[in-house]
């Protein structure tokens, strides 16, 4: 049989949120993942480098909209503030994020325009549904008690004990005891259910619509990889599992592997990508307090001297905390105390604001950190003022090294137009460290020394940089493991499969080295005009969530440990 026209081919992302070669190529290597072997042995497979930060909002949209953060302008969970930071900065907005926060147009819709059909189902912030030439089950940040969360709207009918993710009550008291409930052994027999329950849904509904481009998002991955990343890493070095986690384990990622041939079989004339949003590595053993730094270098300045009982009411503060938990459990614990102020408020009310020049902001809750320059005291700094302040702040943050080992804390730092080039947002901060594995900064008002111990989680993995792609099917030659590809990438490369032209807007490249000599020669890329946003019919509702369901999203993003 001759190879479809880009026309004629269909193409298929399967996602794996946080999928991660440390963990699947060793899987690959034991026998217990044969199909996504076969996929890397026809096809060409690497290292997907995720967006800075490495979270899910920023990744998926920069996924399907060819662009960086910085000109997408989504960077964290709620409109308006960095990922890491529990207080507006410069008055922003601070509703959770949802589908209409994206505005720039993606696959989805230059796919629909070009008159190919759509399949999307559980991709992250794709609530409210919107007119696709398609079909769209909502993924995360669609809340418990949505009805309409498909396109259309009668497609919920067709599906079959669906769930979006793997606590399923709508009563926010019932959900906490839900997550509560979920230790890790029933945490990862949830996740292979919930996995098992997306593939039948989306095995029916591909096989009974039709469509040109599909994209499906797995989720269970993430979410063990958050709260049992230990016992992954533990089975991935084992020559077998070793207790009743790692056999559980085991049979989640055989499923996982089940899903992938499944859906590859069903759908065995689409080019297909299996991919990673970002990836995943340790919980950091060691904390970093920047602030304390640069209060010794006299960038930051108290309201008043710190009083000798600081040490004693941080104490205090940490028993109690632990109290509650212990008490209320993890869950009901991150909501209560969620009600109070956050550190960084907390941390801001100690600050002299007329003296002050420079304070840490947290990036994320991870790798990265950020450096923020006072309004109050730099407004006034003429241009090569202020980059002697920045270069000073840089300086600083590079002397910063583990009185342990004597090793360099900070892996990479930049100045924010280095970073992120002629952004679209104003609340980017002047300057972005990336601290080593196993190190994380933080915010502590009461810290008195730059370095503590491992900061308290209920987790024991953390986002990485470093994902994972695999790149299979006609017209993709057999390339073996090829060097890294942007999360950019990934859009230009689906229009150029669909014998599509690529916008002129966006910022990811076609691998072309990964096509046949003869594709390339035959259907050489095509750059077209830059599409616009799209405009919502007038009966579309302006409003993502109602006040009740914005309840609902932040207390699952505390649970999920993505607010403070």
């Amino acid at each position: 049989m001759s190879e479809p026209t880009p026309q004629d081919r269909r193409v298929l992302i399967i996602g794996w949120d946080g999928g991660t070669w440390r963990v699947f190529r060793p899987l690959v290597e034991k026998g217990l993942m044969p199909r996504l072997k076969s996929l890397m042995d026809r096809g060409a497979f690497g290292i997907m480098t995720s967006t800075i930060p490495p979270l899910t909002p920023p990744a998926w949209t920069t996924l399907l909209t060819g662009l960086p953060p910085e000109r997408h302008g989504v960077f964290g969970f709620l409109e308006g503030l960095l990922p890491g930071e529990a207080v507006p900065v410069h008055g922003n907005d601070v509703r959770p994020l949802s589908a209409l926060s994206i505005r720039k147009k993606d696959l989805l819709e230059l796919l629909g325009e070009a008159g190919r059909r759509v399949m999307a189902v559980n991709v992250p912030m794709s609530y409210p549904p919107r007119p696709i030439n398609g079909f769209m089950v909502t993924g995360m940040m669609t809340p418990d008690n949505a009805d309409n969360f498909t396109w259309p709207p009668e497609l919920k009918n067709e599906l079959d004990d669906y769930q979006i993710d793997v606590v399923t009550a709508s009563d926010r008291k019932q959900r906490r005891i839900e997550y509560e409930s979920l230790k890790t052994p029933s945490l990862v027999r949830r996740c292979t259910q919930v996995l098992g329950r997306r593939l039948k849904n989306v095995l029916r509904l591909g096989r009974s619509h039709s469509w040109d481009f599909g994209i499906v998002v797995f989720t269970g991955t993430d979410r063990i990889f958050h709260k049992a990343w230990h016992e992954v890493a533990a089975l991935a070095a084992a020559e077998a599992p070793e207790n009743e986690v790692q056999r559980l384990l085991v049979q989640f990622f055989k499923a996982l592997d089940d899903a992938l041939g499944a859906l590859v079989g069903a759908f065995d004339d689409a080019s297909v990508m299996v991919v990673s949003d970002h990836g995943f590595g340790p919980w950091p053993t060691r904390t970093v307090y920047p602030d304390v730094l640069l209060e010794k270098h006299g960038l930051l300045f108290r309201r008043s001297p710190r009083p000798a009982r600081w040490g004693l009411e941080r104490f205090v503060r940490r028993t109690i905390r632990r109290a509650i938990e212990t008490v209320l459990g993890p869950a009901r614990a991150n909501v209560l105390l969620g009600k109070g102020k956050g550190r960084q408020a907390r941390m801001m009310e100690t600050v002299d604001p007329e003296r002050t020049l420079a304070y840490y902001a947290m990036f994320d809750w991870y790798s990265l950190g950020a450096v923020r320059l006072m309004k109050e005291t730099t407004a006034g700094l003429d241009e090569a003022q202020r980059k002697d302040l920045v270069d000073r702040i840089i300086s600083v943050m590079r002397s910063i090294r583990d009185p342990q080992t004597g090793e360099p804390v900070v892996l990479n730092i930049w100045r924010r137009q280095d970073l992120f080039p002629d952004p679209v947002v104003d609340f980017l901060p002047e300057v972005v460290m990336e601290f080593r594995e196993s190190y994380t900064g933080r915010i502590d008002p009461l810290a008195e020394a730059v370095f503590g111990g491992a900061p308290d989680s209920a987790e024991s993995g953390i986002h990485d940089t470093q994902g994972m792609f695999v790149l299979a099917g006609a017209p993709i030659r057999t390339a073996g493991e090829v060097p890294p590809l942007k999360l950019a990438d990934v859009a230009p490369t689906v229009l150029y499969l669909s014998g599509l032209s690529v916008p002129t807007n966006m910022q990811g490249e076609i691998p072309l080295t990964l096509f046949t000599e003869d594709h390339v020669q035959a259907h050489p890329p095509q750059t077209g005009t830059p599409g616009t946003p799209p405009t919502p019919p007038s009966d579309t509702p302006r409003q993502s969530y109602t006040p009740d369901q914005e309840k609902h999203i932040r207390d699952r993003l505390r649970q999920l440990g993505y607010l403070e």
